[in-house]
């Protein structure tokens, strides 16, 4: 199995696996840790016919796996086992292909993206929760002036930055940078040039280290719980990781990006957590093939089980699983707010145009990196988007 093994999700996986025990006894499940978000790894691998009997497998190349056979649909079996009445309807939307099958699966509540921020760093240097952009270039001004990194940014990859992005689009948009995936907006609208001044203003104002782009993911999360960083941008799967820090723990609960008279009317339209057609898929070519199926099928029941009742994540069971841990102060804030979330957008691994995703990418990289201004940054994406179309 090719799925994330480190941090607080190897946890999650072995107790899903531990559980597996008890309704495939008889079956035997190597974890392999998955190295990528992007599926480049998967696509070597199955060009030399080697992929896992199971993993994780992104929409962005679950289309190619579809056509070429290397992935079973998942359809009949999931009526076998009933899969419907186990998970709550939102766990279903969106995740047919184009042929109308379904080839991957998750069992998650949706997890949108957030911006984290250390509440003693922030109390220290006598700041609040930003509401509004305004307030957000005050926090960063602050910070920057007084030695801190404002955001702790895992630049190594390239989906955070690209979901702060996002969340600047956000602000005026609720489709986010789908609405380009899709073909629905150009990159000249108004919502990408407002989102790419924002976010070049705070560039300069020092938002993220110099050695952002060198940082990997653990180093970004001891930077903020150090307090080194005052921020992070992370998935809401990061309370589970958080855990350990405890109430010193905040999350922005209002879009930082929002101009000032529109905080509340774009609350509740969030970044992310927009359910795709990725998640676990099998090989079509590996030993087993109906037992691995529906294998997989109930290790994603057990593996939201586990991440409700070790990490305290939202379920989207029908079964009532409860967190083995009240959640901390923050944590439980955010599982009260889902009910009134309005809108969530894509990932950066659920845009299923690869040239339009790795535009967006690279020219949202030049400008963190302050290598574009905004002017620059539209101009490359209008012209890498205009030649994706075509």
């Amino acid at each position: 199995m090719y799925t994330y093994y480190v941090d607080s999700d190897k946890e999650i996986v072995d107790y899903a696996l531990n559980s597996m025990k008890k309704i495939f006894p008889n079956v035997t499940v190597t974890p392999e840790n998955r190295t990528d978000a992007d599926g480049t790894v998967l696509k070597t691998r199955a060009a030399v016919g080697e992929l896992p009997d199971i993993f994780e497998c992104p929409t962005n190349v679950l289309e190619g796996f579809a056509q070429s056979g290397d992935i079973v649909a998942l359809d009949d079996a999931m009526k076998e086992m009933k899969f419907s009445d186990m998970v709550l309807p939102s766990v279903l939307e969106n995740r047919t292909n184009s042929d109308g099958k379904i080839y991957a699966i998750s069992a998650l509540a949706n997890e949108p993206a957030l911006i984290y921020y250390n509440k003693k760093v922030f109390a220290d240097n006598g700041l609040s929760e930003p509401k509004n952009y305004d307030e957000f270039k005050n926090v960063v001004k602050t910070l920057s002036g007084k030695g801190v990194i404002p955001l702790s940014l895992f630049g190594q990859e390239k989906w955070p930055g690209l979901q702060l992005f996002d969340m600047a689009v956000v602000a005026s948009d609720s489709r986010g940078m789908a609405a380009l995936d899709t073909g629905a907006a150009k990159a000249t609208d108004a919502q990408f040039s407002d989102a790419a001044k924002k976010v070049s203003e705070l560039v300069q104002m020092g938002l993220i280290g110099k050695g952002a782009f060198n940082t990997n993911a653990s180093q970004a999360f001891e930077q903020f719980r150090l307090g080194q960083a005052a921020m992070l941008v992370n998935g809401s799967w990061f309370f589970g990781d958080a855990k350990e820090y405890g109430d010193n723990v905040g999350y922005f609960s209002y879009n930082p990006f929002a101009d000032a008279g529109k905080e509340d009317a774009i609350q509740y339209t969030l970044s992310g957590g927009m359910m795709s057609p990725g998640g676990y898929a099998v090989n079509a070519h590996g030993k087993n093939l109906n037992v691995a199926v529906m294998y997989m099928l109930y290790f994603n029941i057990e593996r939201a089980k586990a991440k409700t009742i070790l990490n305290g994540a939202v379920s989207a069971l029908k079964e009532d699983v409860q967190p083995q841990t009240a959640r901390y102060a923050s944590y439980q804030q955010f599982a009260d707010s889902v009910s009134k979330v309005k809108s969530y957008t894509q990932y950066d691994w659920g845009l299923n145009n690869a040239e339009i995703k790795t535009a967006l990418e690279d020219g949202v990289e030049m400008l963190l990196a302050g290598s574009y201004n905004a002017n620059a940054f539209i101009k490359g994406l209008d012209a890498q988007v205009s030649a994706a179309a075509k």
